[in-house]
């Protein structure tokens, strides 16, 4: 299963080894390596668009459901001990005041990475989305997360947040002027790095009607 992973960089080597850390607590060794996490990510990415009822018939015998490409990549039981002890951070050192901190290192590589590799518009627009989601079981609010994100014009999502109420991580200078116009002013600030001089446009509208519930 080929993928340049050198050119997308999406830095797997210290989110890697967190399955190795999480398991030696639970007294398994798995000594899970690069190269096998780079091969349950395709096959996650296959699973995407090649689809069966039960993840496990990929490697069945069975000529209609088999996938050739997955099973020799990855053995079946080995897939399941990795995917089933994914972690990207350490559970011993995170920081309690960020809801999202178990997910907080691939958080950042994903927001940095479609930032870096956005195509250079003049437009960009700030608004929220909604990712469903299904596993929170007796909550309130059970199937969706909000982000806050930014697309150009062209539809490339370049920067997201995501949200925690009012103690959403955005630049700490700017948090004496309200949630709305912190999430603004931290991605205009991102968007400086970029290096391009140019001037941009950011429509806010939609965005700020949420923000401020009007």
């Amino acid at each position: 299963m080929k993928y340049n992973w050198r050119k997308r960089d999406l830095l797997l080597r210290p989110i890697g080894w967190q399955p190795n850390r999480y398991l030696a607590r639970k007294l398994l060794t798995a000594d899970v390596k690069i190269e096998e996490m780079k091969c349950l990510v395709g096959i996650v990415l296959v699973s995407g668009y090649s689809q069966v009822s039960r993840r496990r018939m990929y490697w069945e015998n069975a000529s209609d459901s088999r996938n050739s490409l997955i099973a020799s990549a990855l053995s079946r039981d080995r897939f399941k001990l990795i995917y089933f002890n994914i972690h990207v951070a350490d559970n011993l050192n995170l920081d309690r005041s960020d809801k999202f901190a178990k997910m907080c290192p691939l958080l950042k590589v994903l927001t940095m990475k479609s930032l870096e590799h956005c195509p250079h518009k003049e437009n960009h627009s700030v608004d929220e989305a909604m990712v469903p989601y299904f596993g929170l079981g007796g909550k309130p609010i059970r199937y969706e997360y909000k982000l806050w994100v930014v697309a150009t014009s062209g539809g490339y999502i370049a920067w997201f947040q995501p949200y925690q109420g009012t103690c959403t991580f955005t630049n700490a200078q700017y948090s004496q002027l309200g949630l709305g116009a912190s999430v603004v002013l931290s991605y205009a600030d991102q968007l400086a790095t970029l290096g391009y001089g140019k001037n941009y446009h950011l429509f806010i509208d939609n965005f700020y009607r949420f923000a401020f519930g009007s």
